[in-house]
């Protein structure tokens, strides 16, 4: 008569793919957090990108000055582009956030662990015409706090075109 047969795995085969798996673990992981932070990079300058585009697009719907500016607040302007973004028609057209102003969209800040710098006279805030164009020029460089190895993203503005440009290091930002 003959034994019966036992279909299954041993408990060394079963430790051996544990092992396995956990060595391809600590080789994997790190490379997913570079990952996540390349993303949250890309989430960030697409935010930025939507604002000026829906600027320079309301804008030309509306046929006057529309200005896009950071704000810490909600009630006046900042220079740091990191806080929140006010979209609004700058009936008077000072380049400043007032009563008689009104406010098209909010936009929220940007995630903590990415920095924004902004260059040329768009440091303040950027405005675009009735006719879509801009007479402000300039760049934003976003870059991860965590990765300053990493390439930087950014904005270049002109007067007639905006261009993305993932481009250059963070290191010297």
């Amino acid at each position: 008569m003959k034994a019966p047969r036992h279909s299954g795995f041993t408990l060394i085969e079963l430790l051996t793919v544990v092992a396995i798996i956990a060595i391809m673990a600590t080789w994997a992981i790190p490379g997913f957090g570079r990952l996540a932070d390349r993303a949250e990079l890309d989430r960030q300058a697409d935010r930025l990108w939507l604002a000026l585009g829906t600027t320079r697009l309301e804008a030309a719907e509306r046929r006057q000055t529309v200005f896009l500016c950071p704000s810490h607040d909600t009630s006046a302007c900042s220079s740091n582009w990191q806080d929140s973004l006010l979209l609004f028609v700058d009936a008077d057209k000072d380049g400043a956030f007032n009563a008689g102003d009104e406010l098209i969209q909010r936009f929220n800040a940007a995630a903590s662990n990415v920095s924004i710098d902004a260059t040329g006279p768009t440091s303040n805030g950027i405005s675009f015409k009735a006719d879509g164009f801009t007479s402000d020029w300039g760049s934003f460089t976003l870059c991860h706090s965590e990765r300053a190895d990493e390439t930087a993203r950014k904005i270049v503005i002109s007067s007639a075109r905006m261009r993305r440009d993932d481009g250059g290091d963070c290191s010297g930002t």
